[in-house]
């Protein structure tokens, strides 16, 4: 979520960040949160952010082709 002062899809990204970049601020996010959901047992919420995080980095991946 944004902050007081971002526009929804700027927050924690300084301005002219590519998307390759994104996906790859992104990609860290959903690693750290899946090793709290594992951490903390919540298997359901962890195989999402499994998924999310393999298609982070499937993106990031076509974005440098």
């Amino acid at each position: 979520m944004a902050g007081p002062d971002e526009r929804n899809g700027e927050a924690g990204l300084p301005a002219g960040t590519s998307s390759t970049e994104t996906l790859s601020y992104l990609s860290d996010i959903i690693h750290e949160l899946k090793h709290l959901a594992d951490r903390s047992g919540q298997r359901t919420l962890s195989a999402i952010l499994s998924a999310a995080l393999i298609e982070a980095r499937i993106q990031k991946d076509d974005q440098r082709r």
